[in-house]
């Protein structure tokens, strides 16, 4: 035990510590911190502050070192059990940080930054009745709180109750139309409902209220995705990545532009960044062997949805990239398989209409191909792949004159976006 003297020192040093962590000195307050310990090792919040300045600096082990000598002394610590659910969660060992989360709040309550952490972390491994349980626990402590209407908006829409969604959407702008990412909800609420227009009105005010945040600009560049203004979203996503280089969501999303643009190589690097970053994120594999077939390099698609195989089989889009190497090689029974795997996973995804359409056009059943695609336009109704597939289809029941006037449309604004897309880049240069 230290002695009064030592203890003396050792506080000295921890409220230097705590100065140094609070102006984000990091390194100093780490020398403090650890001639605090060093001084009264009893002493559980340098214990503490040690493990959540390592979290800062990146150094996962050495928080968990810390966290553990802070629980040897306080089992019943709460704010030890989360920052051991941090490191763990970066360390990707998500049951244990699930674990260290509970406990938090057996400990100190639903109101607690762990229940904010283990939420994320449940959306992120697409556990939404976990999620929703978080969201309804913090709701059922403090119901005027628009963060918690959010988290629970999240949750509801990604089990598609988009109407419960939408209202808990409008209760969090009721609550809180000050926090940014109640605005996210409230887009995600109207994307859900085929709302575009409103919904880049909301990703607007987002990005408005969080100007550096990556994830508000990657919503805006959602939204102008979604109405087709491919050069802007692509603007946005990439000033996402500016502002979070470990953001995967935005290279992803930018391969999927390129692809749109029949730009297929830059399309490819694009997903490899991005599967770099996740490199289990079920549509970030589904995208990239996507990009890899329409580069025709069949077996090399082939062998990266096989090693997705773990990860992805209960994503659609997984399922409906599969379809379309199918149709490719002319194996259709197989083709019709995975497509129906993919509609029953996600019947409202327009790419698994898409890859349906592809294949009732490889059978020549035009009319049902038409039927196909227009209700994927309903969904998506400004998606360039899709109108040409719907030409294709009018072209098949001999509506000629229809279709060359999609197909013109389309070859006119896909020529204006690229044209754009090119201009920003050179800009940028």
């Amino acid at each position: 035990m230290a002695s009064r003297q030592e203890r003396k020192f050792a506080f000295s040093y921890l409220e230097r510590g705590k100065q140094l962590a609070t102006a984000k000195q990091y390194p100093e307050a780490l020398e403090a911190l650890r001639e605090a310990v060093r001084r009264d090792p009893a002493m559980v919040e340098a214990w503490i502050l040690l493990a959540s300045v390592h979290y800062a600096l990146g150094e996962d082990s050495e928080c968990l070192g810390a966290t553990e000598e802070a629980l040897k002394l306080n089992p019943t610590s709460g704010a030890a059990w989360n920052h051991r659910g941090l490191a763990l969660a970066r360390l990707k060992r998500d049951e244990e940080s699930l674990d260290s989360y509970a406990r938090t709040m057996r400990i100190d309550g639903w109101f607690t930054t762990a229940a904010l952490n283990a939420f994320g972390l449940l959306t992120r491994s697409e556990r939404y009745e976990e999620a929703l349980r978080v969201a309804d626990g913090l709701l059922s402590e403090q119901k005027n709180t628009g963060l918690f209407w959010a988290m629970q908006s999240t949750a509801l829409i990604a089990m598609k109750r988009y109407t419960e969604g939408h209202e808990a959407a409008h209760q969090a702008i009721q609550c809180n139309p000050e926090i940014g990412y109640c605005w996210y909800t409230v887009a995600l609420a109207l994307r859900a409902n085929r709302r575009y227009s409103e919904a880049l009105d909301a990703s607007q005010r987002y990005v408005d209220l969080e100007p550096v945040s990556s994830t508000a600009w990657n919503m805006l560049g959602v939204a102008l995705h979604d109405l087709g203004r491919l050069a802007e979203a692509f603007g946005a996503y990439r000033h996402a990545t500016i502002l979070d280089t470990q953001h995967a969501w935005p290279p992803n999303n930018m391969g999927a532009i390129l692809l749109s643009l029949r730009q297929y190589e830059p399309a490819l690097l694009m997903c490899e960044k991005a599967v770099a970053l996740e490199p289990t994120n079920a549509r970030f594999l589904a995208i990239y062997a996507n990009v890899v077939l329409h580069l025709d390099r069949q077996d090399e698609a082939q062998t990266r949805l096989q090693e997705a195989e773990e990860f992805a089989t209960t994503y659609g889009g997984y399922w409906a990239v599969y379809s379309s190497l199918y149709t490719r090689r002319g194996e259709y029974d197989q083709a019709l398989t995975m497509i129906k795997k993919a509609i029953e996973l996600d019947d409202d995804d327009p790419f698994a209409w898409e890859c349906m359409g592809e294949l009732l056009l490889a059978l020549e059943e035009y009319e049902k191909a038409l039927s196909v695609i227009e209700h994927a336009l309903e969904i998506r109704p400004h998606d360039f792949c899709l109108q040409e597939l719907k030409a294709k289809s009018l072209r098949g029941t001999g509506r000629e004159s229809e279709a060359e006037e999609i197909e013109r449309a389309v070859q006119s604004r896909l020529a204006e976006q690229l044209a754009l897309l090119n201009h920003a880049q050179d800009a940028d240069e």
